[in-house]
């Protein structure tokens, strides 16, 4: 690994998305991990690399029953320190084969992220960095988002492209004119199409406030038209406040002074992007609002899952490109300045090198040589491969497995509803 980029915490996933009784498949850098719940406490739970040590079968196809994970190819079970505690084949007073899982260092932060530690593994004895903090301490309206007082919806979304593209993206304050039409970017908040937007070359770029104990490379980005704020904290989280006027400033006597000041956004949204592999990326979204506080936030929020479609369109489009060698940046003006700062954070990170010239990425279980460069990973096809696997599982009928019925059922109510959902919108549009 790099050195500099061992030395933070990468956010991993929702701590929702593990489930109490099914383990949860997810990968950063190529490599392959499993998290699963494991104890009394909501947040206790355990990562480990998705391998059984048996016969190497995923980890994640199987269950979890009284805080053991139990392998659904010969059902070794491991305890909630990862260690070998059950062997069917085996009497019960016989003498277990001494191994355990691949432990790898995580946290949970407050907004309910979970973090993963991808340098040194756990039993190393190696020093760790800082604990990590949940980005939207960050907001101007943070107080009262610690507060509940700003109702929450979480969202996810996996996209074929570098993980550096989607961050780009994120910063990018011009896109939303063309790339979102008739969505995010319909009029009012920008202009028609061929029109100008000279406000956005007077975007303003600065260090994030000294106040704010973000982690060196953070900055902040505003705008005034639109009224956007965009926060970038290493190594990949964006923190996007819409709705916020350039003289706010989470510095001010007034606001240190209220107890619970007006909120200041319409709404705040928290971006974490995961580097999965070598060409793809992974999306966990936070999203707060102080508007429309009554309505479910899926129905606020409706228009998310459209968005996030036209960027991967987009996104997908450039990263055929820069496979072909053309440059990610080229021709660039002053509204580009973000991305461009990131950019140059990550080179930096990076030792001097773009992502694919980086030994990043997993490709295998030798101990010897673990990662490779970006271009000689394995191919996304062998964790599409484990995702199309798990969603098999619960679409027959009554899913694969006894322990896999209830869900199957709520997985076939879901999808249908969303099919059936689609169908009602055709038909009133």
């Amino acid at each position: 690994m790099i050195p500099l980029l061992e030395k933070f915490w990468h956010p991993l996933c929702h701590l929702s998305d593990v489930r109490q009784s099914r383990p949860y498949a997810c990968d950063i850098f190529g490599e392959p991990l499993v998290v699963y719940r494991a104890g009394d406490q909501h947040d206790h739970i355990v990562v480990a690399r998705d391998r059984c040590p048996h016969r190497s079968a995923p980890m994640s196809l199987g269950f979890v029953k009284d805080d053991t994970l139990y392998c659904r190819y010969h059902g070794f079970g491991f305890d909630r320190n990862g260690t070998l505690c059950h062997v069917p084949s085996l009497s019960k007073d016989a003498r277990l084969p001494r191994c355990s899982l691949e432990r790898k260092q995580h946290r949970v932060t407050s907004d309910g992220v979970v973090w993963v530690f991808v340098g040194p593994a756990e039993d190393t004895g190696e020093p760790l960095p800082p604990d990590p903090k949940p980005l939207h301490r960050l907001a101007l309206d943070a107080r009262l988002i610690d507060e509940g007082y700003l109702p929450e919806l979480l969202q996810s979304r996996v996209y074929d492209v570098p993980a550096e593209l989607l961050v780009e993206n994120l910063l990018d304050f011009a896109h939303p004119q063309y790339a979102h039409a008739g969505t995010i970017g319909k009029a009012g908040s920008y202009p028609e199409y061929g029109d100008n937007m000279p406000e956005l070359d007077q975007i303003v770029v600065k260090p994030t406030p000294s106040s704010a104990n973000a982690k060196p490379g953070s900055f902040v980005a505003q705008t005034a038209r639109p009224k956007l704020r965009v926060t970038f904290e290493p190594p990949s989280g964006i923190l996007l406040e819409v709705g916020v006027s350039p003289d706010d400033d989470d510095d001010s006597e007034d606001d240190k002074n209220q107890v619970l000041p007006g909120a200041k956004a319409l709404f705040v949204q928290v971006h974490y992007v995961i580097p999965t592999g070598a060409h793809s990326s992974r999306l966990l979204l936070i999203n707060y609002r102080s508007f429309l506080k009554w309505l479910p936030s899926k129905w606020v929020f409706a228009s998310n899952e459209k968005v996030m479609e036209q960027d991967a369109v987009v996104l997908q489009g450039q990263a055929a490109r820069t496979a072909q060698s053309a440059p990610r940046w080229d021709v660039c003006v002053r509204v580009d300045k973000p991305g461009l700062m990131y950019a140059k954070w990550l080179r930096n990170a990076l030792g001097g090198s773009e992502p694919e010239n980086s030994p990043l990425y997993f490709t295998d279980f030798k101990e010897d040589a673990p990662r490779q460069k970006g271009k000689q990973a394995v191919a996304a096809e062998s964790q599409a491969l484990i995702r199309d696997l798990l969603v098999r599982m619960v679409a027959s009928p009554d899913g694969l497995w006894p322990d896999l019925e209830r869900e199957a059922r709520d997985w076939r109510r879901e999808r249908d509803g969303l099919m059936n959902g689609k169908k009602r919108r055709w038909f009133l549009w």
